[in-house]
């Protein structure tokens, strides 16, 4: 059984969102998912990062084991390494494409995102981002990180 979702109208009347709510998200989700391939592959991304992130001249986006202690090299990938979601956003948004950067708009920016996690299944594929879902995502390494002030946190 599936939870009612409601809203509030103008008016201020509750009403069911129901179906057309889970449309809106089955669209948006597709939106998203489509937009993030598309913009990887127009703006030149797999130049750099190679077919579906898995690695060119600037590295690899998807894939890395588990790190270890044991390993003196390990691969830092955001699938193994990055403790939060927002930092991929924020460094895309600021940084990409190499060639000219902050030219993506905050929809492509979220769709890239949503693709490189999905690819790095740490999202489902129909897993829609934005600003209120981007910060909810529990990234794979979010507690590997040790604070040198604890006492600040």
């Amino acid at each position: 059984m599936r939870a009612e979702i409601r809203t509030t109208d103008h008016a201020g009347r509750s009403r069911a969102l129901g179906h057309q709510y889970r449309a809106r998200r089955r669209r948006s989700a597709a939106w998203q998912r489509d937009t993030g391939a598309g913009r990887y592959a127009e703006r030149g991304c797999a130049l750099c990062h190679g077919e579906k992130g898995g690695g060119g001249p600037s590295g690899p986006l998807v894939g890395g084991g588990p790190l270890n202690s044991t390993d003196r090299d390990p691969a830092k990938l955001i699938g193994n390494y990055w403790p939060y979601a927002t930092t991929i956003f924020d460094f895309t948004r600021r940084a990409m494409p190499w060639q000219q950067p902050k030219t993506l708009t905050d929809n492509e920016v979220y769709a890239l995102t949503a693709y490189i996690l999905a690819l790095n299944k740490i999202i489902g594929e129909n897993d829609v981002m934005n600003a209120e879902t981007l910060p909810k995502v529990k990234m794979p390494n979010r507690d590997g990180f040790i604070s040198k002030y604890p006492e600040k946190h």
